[in-house]
């Protein structure tokens, strides 16, 4: 056993050959009087290769002579210590899967009171472990109205069958939560004893669309044919032993979505070798070797099954499984299948996307059109020499003007509900140079994101202002610069715009320019300021001139676009 010859352990201290941590105890029993007694301890041996071995030692001493002699022996039960820490593994195993599951797990008696529940049954229900045991669970979460149902349930289980339905339960708030519902009897020796509940929180996809449903019945079903606790899962769960990733524990929608059946006993290398190309393997070892956890939300990956590769979005864990001296020894995985849900999604992204391109192009073909029909208003003023319908077509076209501008910047932005108005002035105004036809002397612009419902109605507004302060400055002053500062500023949910005198006093001639139609302008000026529900003031005094127009920015819906970041 040892590997020593004969001659070698003749010429050897038998401390020697005993573990270190055991020799303490055999030294005290050796310096005591053993003459006629007999004794048998559990030691543990060092071969010659430097093996461990367990041997159970037995021994008496005698006297011969005036010498103390020791007889004993040893039987090798290293085998059977290897079996016996093989069986408190599995069992560890067993029970951190049911403490570490993030399904809710519940363990009921005969009688319906629950004798167990892990954290999920109590972050789901909202009760504490010591608020359900000695408790019927049917009292604390079943809705009176489906009292009778589940009192079938149980039924089911204590006949042997095992069962999963979707139902509605109580937390302890007393708010209903749906959930869907597995339970497998508990058997010793032919009699149930006891019934596994498993209860798993699908909220979240009671809202999903009909494709979602549809996996979730898929899933159902393949569920049905599940024997034990946690073959009843919905998602796929595996453990694996050891540093090579062996596996100890598959249930069938793990198989299911690796396509593959036999896999307990051979390690994830042997059974999955494309997962080493995909980068999973070096994670897994990382999750051995580091004690950590690891985590992911719609991963892609891949199996190959019958040649083909099968892809997947997964969410999915790997959890280090440790000894009870803390050392880790396996890995826990459980894995969802969101493939549906992630191109299902897609889809739908895809259709916005194509929709938010058609909405471009239709203010990119709204500002030509526009274009097109200030050209005509512009050939229009080509033939015509009466001054009146020369300033009517002016007026006319600036306004389509005004428009076009922001279907232009629509079309140019990410947002197609949105506009930044400061652009919008800047690209009317060409406010980085001056021109010899506008009445401004400098610009204080701040940001300011409108809605277009809102800019639209804005622009127009700022147009005929504009408009009339260029025409007073003709008609009064000759033309030319005259001294107007512009401001936009952006005051929290209000927006306001600010024409300032510095020079030429053109605001008090405001109301009164001489237009061909200057009722229609006021008139517009007013419907404006109704239409974007803000208000219009004009200071006049010695010092300075301010016209100023206020009003809150408002998410409208309208004819021009509804839609809203």
């Amino acid at each position: 056993d040892l590997g020593y010859s004969a001659r070698e352990i003749a010429r050897m201290n038998v401390m020697q050959i005993v573990h270190p941590d055991d020799r303490p105890v055999l030294e005290n029993i050796l310096t005591g009087e053993l003459v006629g007694n007999r004794v048998s301890i559990e030691a543990r041996c060092i071969t010659k290769a430097g093996k461990t071995l367990h041997y159970l030692i037995s021994g008496t001493s005698f006297k011969q002579n005036g010498e103390t002699y020791i007889v004993g022996g040893g039987l090798n039960r290293n085998e059977f210590k290897e079996i016996e820490s093989e069986k408190k593994r599995n069992s560890e195993l067993l029970d951190q899967l049911f403490f570490n599951s993030p399904i809710g797990i519940v363990l009921i008696d005969t009688k319906g009171n629950v004798k167990n529940a892990n954290q999920s049954f109590e972050n789901l229900f909202g009760y504490t472990k010591n608020e359900l045991l000695g408790n019927s669970l049917d009292e604390r979460i079943v809705p009176d109205y489906m009292d009778e149902s589940a009192k079938t349930l149980s039924r089911m289980s204590f006949t042997g069958d095992t069962f999963q339905t979707e139902a509605v339960r109580l937390n302890k708030a007393g708010h209903q939560v749906p959930v869907l519902i597995g339970g497998v009897p508990v058997e010793v020796d032919g009699e149930i004893i006891a019934i596994y509940g498993m209860y798993v929180d699908i909220t979240e996809r009671k809202n999903l669309e009909n494709k979602i449903f549809e996996l979730l019945e898929t899933e159902k079903t393949a569920r049905l044919h599940m024997e034990d606790m946690f073959e009843e899962a919905p998602s796929a769960i595996a453990m694996l032993s050891g540093s090579n990733h062996t596996f100890t524990f598959v249930n069938q929608t793990y198989r299911k979505l690796v396509g593959k059946t036999d896999l307990i006993g051979k390690t994830v290398r042997d059974v999955m070798p494309e997962l080493e190309g995909q980068g999973y393997m070096e994670i897994l070892d990382d999750c051995f070797r580091e004690g950590k956890p690891f985590s992911f939300y719609e991963k892609e990956m891949y199996f190959n099954i019958d040649e083909e590769k099968s892809n997947h979005y997964l969410n999915f864990v790997y959890k280090p499984l440790r000894d009870e001296e803390g050392e880790v020894y396996g890995i826990f995985v459980q894995a969802i299948d969101v493939t549906e849900q992630v191109q299902a999604r897609n889809i739908i992204e895809k259709s916005l996307a194509e929709k938010n391109i058609l909405l471009g192009e239709i203010h990119h073909r709204v500002k030509n059109n526009l274009a097109i029909i200030s050209g005509l208003v512009e050939l229009e003023l080509m033939g015509t020499e009466d001054k009146a319908v020369r300033n009517h077509l002016v007026s006319t076209q600036s306004r389509i003007t005004s428009i076009a501008k922001i279907h232009e910047l629509l079309y140019k932005n990410e947002s197609l509900s949105h506009v930044n108005f400061k652009n919008y002035i800047e690209s009317v105004l060409n406010t980085d140079k001056k021109k010899a036809d506008q009445p401004f002397e400098a610009f204080n612009l701040e940001d300011v994101i409108l809605n277009v419902n809102q800019a639209i109605p804005a622009s127009m507004l700022l147009n005929e202002i504009i408009s009339c302060l260029n025409e007073i400055n003709k008609v009064e002053f000759g033309g030319g610069s005259c001294g107007l500062i512009f401001s936009l500023k952006n005051n929290a949910e209000c927006v306001s715009i600010e024409f300032k005198e510095t020079d030429k006093n053109i605001l008090q001639f405001f109301n009164q320019c001489d237009n061909a139609a200057p009722d229609l302008r006021l008139e517009l000026i007013e419907v404006l300021l109704r239409q974007i529900h803000g208000k219009m003031d004009i200071n006049n005094d010695n010092r300075q001139s301010l016209l100023t127009i206020s009003f809150s920015k408002r998410e409208v819906s309208g004819p021009h676009n509804a839609l809203k970041n």
